[in-house]
This record gives C-alpha cells, sequence and structure tokens, in this order.
C-alpha cells in the first residue's frame, strides 16, 4: 500500500509504503522539519552528510517567502554551511494548487 499525503500546516509531503501491515518506507519532507541530507559513509566510522536547509518558510495570502543553505557535516559537526539566498514571488490563486492524497494498492505474486 503507498499512501502520499500533502501536510499544508507543514509546508511538505509525507509518504508510506508498507506490505503485509510492514512499514517499508515512512518518510517526511518538511519545510519545519530538519533539512533533506545525503549522508555516506567513507569510512565505517565516518559518517559524511550533505544537506539542504529550507528556512525561513512563509506563505500568507498572497506570497511566498523561502530561503535555502547548504552544510556539511563529518560525524556529525558541522564543516560547511553555504547560503543560497531567499525566494519571494507572489502566489498564484489558490484553487490552482493541489491538494492530494492517493492510495495505492500493490498486489505482489
Amino acid at each position: 500500500c503507498v499512501n502520499a499525503s500533502y501536510l499544508e500546516k507543514d509546508y511538505g509531503f509525507s509518504l508510506t509504503i508498507t506490505y503485509n501491515n510492514f512499514a517499508i518506507i515512512s518518510k517526511t519532507i518538511s519545510a519545519r522539519n530538519p533539512a533533506i541530507c545525503l549522508a555516506e559513509d567513507i569510512l565505517s566510522k565516518v559518517d559524511v552528510e550533505v544537506c539542504l536547509h529550507i528556512r525561513d518558510m512563509n506563505i500568507d495570502n498572497d506570497k511566498l517567502h523561502v530561503c535555502f543553505e547548504i552544510y556539511g557535516e563529518i560525524t556529525k559537526f558541522p564543516i560547511t554551511k553555504i547560503k543560497l539566498g531567499c525566494i519571494q514571488t507572489k502566489l498564484r490563486d489558490k484553487k490552482e494548487y493541489l491538494i492530494f492524497k492517493v492510495n495505492v494498492i500493490v498486489q505482489l505474486r
């Protein structure tokens, strides 16, 4: 079963994939939660992460403001932070935006 949901209050998405009531994937990506990170173990004891941090997000009636930065960590110690900048734009009519929830049942044979 696949369940994907738009989280309006958290400015994000939630995805859950289950098989026989066992959660294979359960992820939430949100502008209010920690950054999206890619991690790689270079050595067995060294954990390296590169993260895209979405911050300072604000949605008013007709405006969107959001800032982005990339940062790197080695074994949870910050090594660099690069501010990419901010975007501020006028939003279109709310009717043009899609709020969705998908439920798909997949039968494996």
